[in-house]
């Protein structure tokens, strides 16, 4: 019998729902399904770096910069990991690795999990 945890994600912005989560211990899988059903997957660290750090270098106002400068310095952490890109309809982005995903479902009590903050 595979065992399976499912979670409603939530952003850490305005907690509104970003993605369902179900996650398998063994064989170990992760699903993420946004609300409107479409599966998302990881995105290359490579790949939003350069966006990162493009926004850093475009950015007007200091806010947006250090918006910026806080997402490279997460993904130049995390360049070894699977990131998923989770943007809520709010337009509140936030970058999570797989494993942060997983620990927050496994061990969040009751049906929601409110994402770590790591976006704009």
């Amino acid at each position: 019998m595979v065992r399976t945890t499912s979670k409603r994600l939530t952003c850490p912005a305005c907690q509104v729902v970003v993605a369902d989560a179900v996650h398998q211990r063994w064989p170990a899988d992760l699903r993420l399904r946004a609300p409107d059903g479409t599966r998302i997957a990881p995105t290359r660290v490579s790949i939003l770096l350069e966006l990162a750090r493009r926004e850093q270098a475009t950015a007007a106002a200091l806010p947006d910069r250090e918006a910026a400068a806080a997402r490279v310095a997460f993904l130049t952490r995390h360049a070894s990991e699977l990131v998923y890109e989770l943007v809520c309809p709010q337009g509140h982005l936030t970058l999570c690795t797989m494993p942060q995903l997983v620990t927050a479902v496994r061990r969040t009590p009751g049906a929601w999990v409110t994402l770590p903050y790591g976006g704009r």
